[in-house]
């Protein structure tokens, strides 16, 4: 199911393979969340992670009590909107662009090389090339989503909200220009 198998009975569509990515990405967030928040706070932290030397957080234990202290339960979900967006877009673009690479590279091969023994050296590297591609694709929206983490009390900001907006109608189009193509 995973790769183009040209003798594979039901034949997935791009789309399939979008909506695949999109709720894979949607149910990760939904439950990483609140450890990219703390990663992110952490990453933030010019203290040391020494008890009693002035740091905000000591600890994972520490940090996820202080943050609930000062902002509530609802704080270890900040920016998720915006990391919903990176989530599902990079989940869209690598499941779209694994099958492309894997369906292209396929019909390229020597046929010796499309046999079952050789099929996890090319999905290994076409892996790499979708992950590299959704990387850069979704990059913007990360860039939005650590701002957002960041913020330490409650915070809407302009800016972030038509930036987000811009990236989104762009990353819209780059997403159709592949279907397009397919």
């Amino acid at each position: 199911m995973v790769g183009f198998d040209p003798n594979q009975r039901r034949k997935l569509t791009p789309f399939d393979h979008a909506a695949a990515g999109a709720v894979s990405g949607v149910i990760t967030r939904s439950v990483a969340q609140p450890l990219d928040v703390l990663k992110i706070r952490f990453q933030l932290q010019v203290e040391p992670l020494k008890f009693g030397t002035g740091s905000k957080y000591t600890g994972v234990a520490q940090a996820v009590g202080k943050i609930y202290q000062e902002e509530g339960l609802f704080a270890l979900w900040k920016g998720h909107v915006a990391a919903q967006g990176l989530s599902v877009i990079f989940g869209i673009s690598q499941f779209v662009s694994f099958e492309f690479l894997t369906k292209n590279t396929y019909y390229l091969l020597p046929e010796n090389l499309t046999q079952p023994l050789y099929k996890p050296v090319y999905h290994f590297f076409c892996g790499g090339i979708a992950g590299c591609v959704s990387t850069c694709v979704s990059q913007p929206i990360d860039v939005l989503r650590t701002r957002l983490v960041s913020q330490g009390e409650p915070k809407v900001r302009p800016l972030a909200v038509s930036s987000f907006n811009r990236v989104s109608s762009l990353l819209l189009t780059f997403n159709n220009s592949i279907y397009d193509q397919n």
